[in-house]
Formats: structure tokens, C-alpha cells, sequence
């Protein structure tokens, strides 16, 4: 049976960058089917209207409680044997759909097949990321998750459970923490299959002073989660304490460059004694080194 791709679009006045992504899609000409799934979070803009105009696509009415309420709302709804997720602000490459369609139909079993990224203002395909390691807490924590470059079966997506927003914005990884647990069976295509649009609006990729600190809580907010979440696993404890102390350098870092962090960030990050900043920055910043730029695996 021909795999069914579903594509869900968390969405919230995007009406500047919804059709670029939208056309992404309709570009890809595969013999697959394709339904899109739009998660409006509440637009006040035409986002629901440029939506609407593009076939297969349904639309989903907010409000919601935020990106990934939303999409667990699309994830809900979605009727494809296939599973991607779309920004609203970033591109599928040309062709991506059909790679993914022919790797699954190569090996159904397969639980994702991930690809490639690129990252910047404009999709250069000449310049990218590649899928290189399998999955591994390291990786999750210090990597570039790229969930977006993963296309999953739906019935081990819907397996791993809901995206939970009490991660924060660092709820895509706690997922492939999740995933990571298993055995796994996934795919790299050598590739890029998706992009990540750097601009102004951006919420994590900005790299405005504003992003920088969504950023720093970010990396804060999940390190707190993984403890509390998986406190029998020494595996993904030892990374999570690398990773508090790679948070507190940061936020000397950001202090350094001129970032008044806020409080909350600060006392958060009060745990990590000056001796233990001293003995473990090392190897913090060993694996910060290793991981930097890189996709957190295959």
C-alpha cells in the first residue's frame, strides 16, 4: 500500500511566511497522498485565509496553548500513515516527500527516516547538515534535535505519546529523549530534506537578544524536566549534568556579552556550585564542541 503523508503546520499569525511553506509542500510532485493539517493558534491576521486557499489542507481553529499544543492537536487529527511537522516560517526541500515515501516503502518497519538541514536567512542546499550518529541523550541534550527533518510512522509517534509544553521549548527534544529509549529502527537519506529560516520572528534561531534568552531558558526549563522525569536512568542524568553546567556557563557567557538575564534564569542555574562549574566545565564544554552544529543523529 502507497504510504500517506500527513503535514502538520503549527501556525499563529504567520500570514507573511504560511504560503512560502504551503508551496513547499505542493512542489514536492510525488504519486504519494498528502493531507496538510494547519493548527491555528488564535490568528488575528489572513494565516487562516492563505491556509484554506491550498488544497488537501485543513485547518484547525484556535486558540491553543502554544506550539506544541498545537501540535498534539494536529497530531490528533492526522489520518496519514506518515508523519512530518512543519513550521509555518520553514521549507521542505524539492523531492524530500519522495525520498521519504521510498524509504519507507523499501522497509516499512522503519520508525523515522531523517535527513539533512540547512540553516540560515535564504535554503541553500549546497551548504548542509547531515544526519551522522544514532540517537543518544548526548546528542538530544547538545546536538541540533532536527525533529523537524524526521518523518515518522504514526503508530511510533502516537506511541511515544503527546509532546509535553511543561519541557518548554525544549519539548521536541524530551520526545526523541523518549525515542531514544527504544530500539529503534530509522533511516538517513543523504540529503537535506528540510530548512530552518533564520529572521527577525523567529522564536528559538533569531539571534537577536531576545532569542538568546528563550534560548538559555530553554536549555534550563528541560534540564530541570529530564531530572524530574528520568531519575532512574544514569545514562541521560549524566548528560543532563553536563548540561546544567554547559546552561551556567552560558549564562556567564551571556552576562559577558551584555544579556541581563532574568532572575528566574539565575536562580535556576544556582545549583551548579562554583566547584563543580570548575571540575565539570571541561567536559561540558568537551561535548558542547563535539555537538556543536551537528544534527543529533540518525
Amino acid at each position: 500500500m502507497a504510504p500517506r503523508f500527513s503535514i502538520v503546520i503549527p501556525a499563529l499569525n504567520s500570514e507573511q511566511v504560511l504560503a512560502r511553506a504551503l508551496d513547499s509542500i505542493a512542489a514536492q510532485e510525488i504519486a504519494y497522498g498528502v493531507e496538510i493539517i494547519v493548527a491555528d493558534g488564535g490568528s488575528t491576521d489572513n494565516t487562516i485565509r492563505i491556509a484554506s486557499a491550498y488544497a488537501d489542507t485543513r485547518v484547525l481553529p484556535g486558540p491553543d496553548a502554544g506550539i506544541y499544543h498545537g501540535v498534539n492537536k494536529a497530531l490528533a487529527a492526522a489520518t496519514g500513515t506518515i508523519i512530518g511537522w512543519l513550521n509555518s516560517d520553514d521549507l521542505l526541500y524539492p523531492g524530500t516527500l519522495k525520498s521519504v515515501g521510498e524509504a519507507f516503502a523499501r522497509d516499512s518497519t522503519l520508525d523515522f527516516v531523517s535527513g539533512g538541514v540547512t540553516i540560515g536567512p535564504t535554503a541553500d542546499p549546497r551548504h548542509w547538515l547531515e544526519q551522522e550518529e544514532p540517537l543518544s541523550p548526548k546528542g538530544i541534550l547538545f546536538g541540533i534535535p532536527a525533529i523537524n527533518a524526521r518523518f515518522f510512522r504514526k503508530d511510533f509517534l502516537l506511541g511515544l505519546g503527546p509532546l509535553d509544553p511543561s519541557a518548554g521549548l525544549g519539548a521536541d527534544r524530551e520526545l526523541l529523549l523518549r525515542a531514544a529509549k527504544r530500539k529503534v529502527r530509522s533511516a538517513a537519506l543523504p540529503r537535506p530534506v528540510y530548512h530552518y529560516s533564520v529572521h527577525a520572528g523567529s522564536t528559538t534561531i533569531a539571534g537577536d537578544k531576545g532569542a538568546r534568552e528563550r534560548l538559555l531558558k530553554a536549555e534550563i526549563v528541560l534540564n530541570d524536566y529530564v531530572r524530574r522525569h528520568y531519575g532512574s536512568e544514569p545514562d541521560v542524568l549524566n548528560s543532563v549534568a553536563t548540561a546544567e553546567t554547559l546552561s551556567a556557563l552560558r549564562l556567564h557567557a551571556a552576562r559577558l556579552r551584555g544579556l541581563d538575564p532574568s532572575p528566574a534564569l539565575v536562580a535556576r542555574t544556582s545549583s551548579v556550585s562554583p566547584l563543580r562549574l570548575v571540575v565539570s566545565a571541561p567536559w561540558a564544554l568537551h561535548d558542547w564542541w563535539t555537538w556543536r552544529r551537528r544534527l543529533s543523529g540518525y
